[in-house]
């Protein structure tokens, strides 16, 4: 993500954020699985809300069955492995780095 003319006090410049989605990772703790699944089943018949928009994954405005599907349908998947994969298609080795949240 890229801000631009964003004033840090030396003047405008464009600033890049690196920033990494992981769709179904309704947990947000790098990772889609059962806990991912079972958060977004218990939301499921209910309107997004701003203490539960994390399991509106369709973007519709209502938590259902297809939000469950598409957890459902990325489960196993993780920034471990985004970053992986991205690290050993750029220079040979693969090294793997532990993502960090603030």
């Amino acid at each position: 993500m890229t801000l631009h003319g964003f004033d840090d006090g030396t003047g405008p410049q464009d600033s890049v954020i690196p920033m990494r989605i992981l769709v179904g990772d309704t947990t947000a703790d790098g990772q889609v699985n059962v806990s991912d699944i079972g958060q977004t089943k218990s939301e499921a018949g209910r309107a997004v809300t701003s203490a539960n928009f994390r399991e509106g994954i369709t973007v519709d405005g209502n938590i259902s069955s297809a939000d469950v599907a598409l957890v459902k349908a990325r489960s196993g998947t993780s920034l471990d492995g985004m970053l992986h994969r991205e690290s050993s298609s750029s220079k040979g080795a693969a090294t793997k780095t532990r993502p960090r949240f603030h």
